[in-house]
């Protein structure tokens, strides 16, 4: 419940998938799903979606039935008997490579043999088209690599659990690798931070450009209300308009935050939209309506699209 807030629904529901039989069962509430993991027991591995499904309930659901996420995740193994690959050799080495994030884990779970860990939104992450959850997609494989950067960096791998569609061990659960000494997947550390979708972008930006414009935000902004995250070559002039209406405006505030639910159009091209709308009733020129575009994507992600000159010339001509 955390994770997701309150995005879970009838139309976005909670994966549980258990092992070995491999069931996949969906649940519109947290209380429900919490529920029928209980009654499992020890009797199979309990695992949850990280994401939340829209389709295709009742079946294991790949990447295009998810509609929601509510953070980002890791699965961080520790060395066991027989693995062959370079994990860990113990917990506090598996700890050592979130030590090296900059952003504390909202909550880890000890999973029995390894760790998990989850940073969660301030708010969730819902899709409103395809090209949002290419976003999430695109942001949850950076975050991936990234640890795995950290990972590599001391001698050790993690695994690859970067999918949107990913299953992980519930909190509360059982491990049962080994059936005669079942571990309980547990909380290990909870410190009930919530992040902006802003803050990550810095951590797993490309070193280079892609295609002639930056895959991901090079210079996202610190905090929701900062006028920082505009390109290098960006006026004086322009970061103050930005500044100024950021701090007069609450609906364009709202939109730059992505914390509009009045919007019909939830997607990236729905806020570019509304922040284009309501800087052009301020008076804002064709130029720095197409550099607030570019400034938005560099803060949420899909840069490339705003290096688009008819992308940006539609927005703008819509707007106006």
């Amino acid at each position: 419940g955390s994770l997701f807030q309150g995005a879970v629904s009838p139309s976005r529901r909670i994966c549980i998938f258990t092992l070995p039989d491999r069931v996949a069962s969906h649940f519109p509430s947290a209380l429900d799903a919490a529920t029928y993991a209980a009654k499992i027991g020890k009797e199979k591995h309990v695992l949850f979606g990280v994401g939340l499904a829209t389709q295709n309930f009742g079946k294991r659901n790949s990447a295009a039935d998810i509609g929601a996420i509510g953070g980002l995740w890791a699965d961080i193994d520790v060395k066991g008997k027989g693995d062959k690959k370079p994990y860990p050799p113990t917990f506090e080495a598996a700890r050592s490579i979130l030590d090296a994030v900059p952003l504390p884990p909202s909550v880890t779970i000890h999973s029995g043999h390894g760790l998990h860990a989850y940073w969660f939104f301030q708010h969730p992450w819902i899709f409103q088209s395809g090209e949002a959850r290419e976003s999430a997609a695109d942001l949850a494989k950076r975050w991936n690599a990234y640890l795995l950067s950290i990972a590599q960096s001391k001698g050790w791998t993690i695994d690859s659990v970067g999918d949107l569609a990913r299953v992980m061990r519930l909190p509360g659960s059982w491990n049962i690798k080994d059936p005669e000494h079942p571990i309980e997947v547990r909380i290990e550390n909870e410190t009930g931070r919530r992040y902006d979708l802003s803050e990550f972008w810095p951590l797993v930006a490309p070193k280079t450009p892609v295609s002639g414009a930056a895959a991901a935000p090079s210079n996202p902004s610190p905090s929701p209300t900062s006028a920082d995250a505009t390109s290098p070559d960006a006026t004086a002039a322009f970061r103050e308009k930005l500044q100024r209406l950021l701090a007069e405006n609450q609906q364009f505030k709202d939109s730059w935050n992505h914390d509009r639910p009045d919007l019909s159009d939830q997607s990236l091209s729905g806020y570019d939209l509304s922040l284009v709308g309501i800087a052009a009733q301020d008076g804002w020129t064709d130029a720095e309506l197409a550099e607030l575009i570019l400034t938005h994507r560099r803060k949420y992600g899909g840069v490339e699209k705003a290096a688009r000159p008819d992308y940006v010339h539609q927005t703008i001509r819509k707007a106006r």
